[in-house]
Formats: C-alpha cells, structure tokens, sequence
C-alpha cells in the first residue's frame, strides 16, 4: 500500500498550477503558480514542454494581474525553453507566441508583436496546413493587433481569413462561426469604428 502522497515533481507542479487556475484571490494564484514554476524547472532538462507551460502561465497569471515586467520575463523564459529544445511546432509554441504578441501590444509594440505572430503562423502552417484551429488564433490574433492600431481594413483582412478556416474546421458547427462574427463585431464597436462592407456581409 502506498500512503497516496503525490510527491513527483511533474505531479506537484501540475497539482498547484490546477490550484492556481481555480483560486479566486489573485496573490493566492500567483503563489500556487510560482510553486509549479519551482518544481518545474527541477525536472527541466527532461521535461522542457512542462517547465515552458509553467512559465507561460506564471506569465499570463503576472500580466491579469497588471505585472507587466514579471510577466514579460516569465514568457521570455518559455519561449527560450521551447526553442532551446526544439519544441517549435504545435499548439503549445503557437500558443505562448500568442500571449507574448499580446502583451508586446500592452507594451506598444506593435511591430514586435506582429513579427511573433508572422513566424506562429509560419510555423503553424509547416506543421499543421493552414486550415486548423491552430491557424484560426493566428489569423484573429493578427486582425485584433491591427485593429488595435486603428487600421480596420488590415484587421477584416486577418478576421476573414479566420472565419474562413473556422467555416472549415466546424462544417457541422454554425454556432462557433456566429459566435466569432459577434465577436470581432464587438471588437470594431469598442474601437469606435465601423466594420467594412466586406466584413460585414459575412455576417
């Protein structure tokens, strides 16, 4: 019999970022998430995908909570770790490239974030074809920059093409594409402007 303690690194790191997602006081869930940070890098040489998601989410957790140089180093430190290992096909490398290019923008770095998401969509598309959901958050993560930089045409442009591929990925699935379109709709209201004919008959 085993007194069913999880002690494993991987376990415990896995157990508190868990904790942190559900804890509804915001110190409380960066604790819990530094902790699966710490146990993390203990087994990083041999769990390197881990010890990234552990970091992107201390990262992600860092910037909800207005910390942006934390958040900007906890990110940083997880790109480097997939890169480092060569882990830069797939969801969890497009993924973290995302919300990277996105605090790049709470940064004012627009350009920056456009060239992340330039080489997530490269990659995506190497690995996966450029109809997956994958290639969809590429597609809506360039249109939300763009319209972030008051340039409405380019960011129809990027939500199109999103629509597109999410019309594809969910043929029997209309719900998720209506739930995109009100999306982005809302998005062009909030940025006081008015979505372009082309866009608009999509909806």
């Amino acid at each position: 019999m085993t007194s069913g303690k999880v002690t494993a690194p991987r376990d415990c790191a896995l157990i508190y970022d868990y904790c942190s997602i559900y804890e509804e006081d915001g110190e409380k869930a960066l604790e819990w998430s530094r902790k699966a940070v710490e146990l993390a890098d203990e087994i990083a040489d041999e769990n390197p995908l881990l010890a990234a998601n552990m970091h992107q989410n201390l990262g992600g957790r860092y910037r909800m909570a207005g910390q942006r140089e934390q958040a900007r180093a906890e990110m940083e430190t997880s790109i480097r770790l997939l890169r480092d290992n060569g882990l830069t096909e797939g969801h969890d490398f497009l993924a973290q490239m995302v919300n990277y290019a996105m605090l790049m923008t709470d940064y004012g770095e627009m350009d920056k974030a456009l060239k992340l998401l330039g080489e997530a969509e490269r990659r995506t598309v190497e690995a996966e074809g450029a109809v997956s959901q994958d290639y969809a958050v590429c597609m809506e993560a360039k249109g939300d920059v763009y319209l972030m930089m008051g340039d409405g045409e380019k960011a129809a442009k990027y939500y199109l093409a999103m629509f597109n591929v999410i019309a594809l990925c969910f043929p029997n699935q209309p719900a998720v594409l209506e739930e995109k379109k009100a999306l982005v709709m809302k998005l062009y209201m909030q940025a006081g402007m008015v979505p372009p004919n082309r866009l608009m008959e999509k909806f």
